[in-house]
């Protein structure tokens, strides 16, 4: 955890217990229910500015990590948007925030972008490794129908009494009553298919953090559901349950993503290292470490070079662009390079490591293949 974490758990806890005041005194509306709303708006609001702005520790566009922290940090992003202008209504005008309303502008997309996020995330946890069991095909198949036949029977005909856009409806509201129904299936089915996939996987310094960012959308999903019921059936107002669980899940992905932004890479440096020159890489093995260097970067970004001039024994000419063993057993600093990157993400950066590698070590008798490129 932390320090920008820290002060996010410790916010979130403060926006709990106001909540956790007006819930169990019975207070349904005034001052201190707009109060909540804005107060738990702010964590996604800045929470996602400093994830989009750190998600270049990771190369941003370039990584599937720097994709899913900038996307996850876009979303809540649009979503605190979205709570602060549902504040200004209430708390600037003194007015019920109409729907649709100007803050369905920063609500509606929000859905989107964090599930795309945690799309991209699927490739750091492993996600695909999953895709090898014989099983795993129909999980991916089967899941989003389960989903959404549920999500159906949730979204629509509980919360909306069976009844997608009513008779009568104005254009933007139809579009809007389908497209949050919509944005939480897929939310919900992308966080289903990518745990049930990488479970096995899943580990080391972030594991937390992506755990985070899938519980997250489990809990805006929850959340959206009793908006949509409480809304449908004229319980609602701020500050009640469903709001704890948008809070909560806002919370989550917030929390996840800036877990992704404190590691420290001097960019100049990783830049200057350019493209591998495989012509003068001489061994097997020097192209195995190349190979896993570029394979992590595109997962990692910038990060993967950063992390392997840590590994003793591995030579990077950053002027010359040159990678290769410099001295020691080779086979140990290969193992050294491949646990450095699984400090990460655990075995799913093993996986990614073992994928790189196994088409050049298939020519190696098994005594020279090392042994955490092993597949048995």
């Amino acid at each position: 955890m932390n320090a920008i974490q820290r002060i996010c758990i410790t916010f979130y806890a403060v926006c709990t217990v106001l909540w956790a005041a007006l819930f169990f005194q019975d207070i349904t509306s005034g001052f201190y229910n707009y109060l909540y709303s804005f107060l738990f708006g702010l964590i996604p609001l800045f929470g996602g500015i400093v994830a989009m702005l750190r998600s270049d520790i990771w190369g941003r566009f370039k990584s599937a990590v720097g994709k899913a922290v900038f996307f996850t940090g876009l979303g809540v992003f649009c979503w605190g948007v979205g709570e602060l202008i549902w504040s200004y209504y209430n708390l600037v005008l003194n007015v019920a925030a109409p729907y649709p309303s100007l803050a369905d502008i920063g609500f509606a997309p929000s859905i989107f972008f964090y599930s795309l996020g945690a799309y991209y995330l699927s490739k750091a946890a492993g996600a695909q490794f999953g895709l090898r069991h014989p099983l795993a095909k129909v999980f991916v198949a089967v899941t989003p129908l389960v989903v959404f036949a549920f999500s159906w029977w949730m979204l629509i005909m509980v919360a909306r009494g069976g009844v997608l856009v009513p008779e009568g409806e104005p254009l933007l509201k139809a579009i809007l009553d389908i497209m949050y129904p919509l944005g939480d299936f897929v939310g919900l089915a992308i966080a289903i298919i990518v745990s049930g996939l990488s479970f096995r996987y899943l580990g080391g310094r972030y594991m937390w953090d992506i755990i985070a960012i899938f519980l997250g959308l489990f809990f805006m999903y929850v959340g959206d559901t009793i908006f949509s019921y409480t809304t449908t059936v004229g319980t609602f107002y701020n500050g009640q349950f469903g709001d704890l669980m948008l809070s909560t899940g806002t919370f989550l992905l917030t929390y996840g993503a800036l877990g992704f932004s404190t590691v420290k890479v001097g960019f100049e440096n990783i830049q200057a290292l350019g493209a591998v020159t495989t012509e003068r890489i001489k061994t097997v093995l020097d192209n195995v470490v190349a190979k896993i260097i570029k394979e992590q970067e595109l997962v990692i970004g910038p990060l993967a070079w950063a992390e392997a001039q840590k590994v003793q024994g591995l030579h990077i000419d950053k002027q010359r662009g040159e990678v290769g063993i410099s001295n020691g057993d080779p086979k140990a600093v290969v193992d050294r390079l491949v646990a450095q990157y699984e400090r990460l993400f655990g075995k799913a950066s093993q996986e990614v490591c073992k994928e790189a590698a196994a088409p050049l070590i298939a020519s190696l008798s098994p005594a020279d293949v090392p042994s955490s490129l092993r597949t048995a």
